[in-house]
């Protein structure tokens, strides 16, 4: 199990609740769960999306829209803090909000806003990668590629 503690004082004020993030984030490390396992659920979610929107598939768009709030949600649950850094923290301060606006945006069916909230979700991918010092890892929304034996095209 790993252990979780708080730093608390009586007048925190904004500089002690950094350091109570800070403090959060230290998780113990040998018993957190291996980040990458997780992002490769979002990785994934976040290109079948991807594929979705190419081909203007609104069901199919929710669903993975769907997946991919599952799986952040288990990331802020599951690895909180990583290698020092508050993953819950930047997963809430970037991609939440992209993550949000996409949904918005998805239910208008103005795929051109769709795609354009799509590329802000993967910009906070990147912007997220660059904040922890992680700035070689960077994705793409993949849309021209689809690996996956299934068609994203909708039933006419």
């Amino acid at each position: 199990m790993a252990g979780i503690f708080f730093v608390t004082g009586c007048d925190q004020g904004e500089g002690g609740q950094e350091a109570e993030r800070r403090q959060f984030a230290k998780v113990n490390q040998e018993e957190t769960p291996e980040l990458a396992e997780y992002m490769q659920h979002i990785r994934r979610y976040t290109h079948k999306l991807s594929l979705s929107i190419k081909e203007r598939n609104s069901d199919l768009a929710d669903f993975y829209m769907h997946e991919l709030q599952a799986s952040a949600l288990a990331v802020k649950q599951d690895v909180p803090g990583y290698e020092g850094y508050d993953i819950a923290y930047f997963t809430e301060l970037m991609f939440d909000p992209a993550v949000d606006t996409l949904r918005t945006s998805l239910s208008t069916r103005n795929w051109k806003l769709i795609e354009e909230d799509l590329d802000n979700l993967v910009n906070s991918c990147n912007t997220c990668h660059n904040a922890t010092g992680h700035e070689f890892i960077n994705v793409t929304s993949g849309m021209e590629k689809n690996p996956y034996n299934q068609v994203f095209k909708p039933e006419e």
